[in-house]
């Protein structure tokens, strides 16, 4: 499965990117997010579990996020 998430945002590209590639700052910034635990960490590869609440039910998974700085592309497998 394939899926694509996309919204306007008026500021820098830059500071849009390294918000989003912050994965310690979701919990503050997505209210349905838990937490996020850190498995493994690097400057451009991340292992996390990921914890969230979706219609009421609490859900975890794990979670690869590659970070390509050159593109300024974040990619979750």
């Amino acid at each position: 499965m394939h899926r694509t998430n996309s919204v306007v945002i008026r500021a820098p590209k830059i500071v849009i990117f390294e918000t989003a590639a912050n994965l310690e700052l979701w919990p503050k910034i997505l209210p349905h997010y838990r937490y996020v635990r850190f498995l493994e960490r690097g400057a451009d590869r991340n292992v996390v579990v990921m914890a969230a609440e979706r219609s009421g039910i609490p859900i975890s998974w794990t979670s690869e996020q590659i970070i390509d700085r050159n593109r300024l592309e974040i990619h979750f497998h």
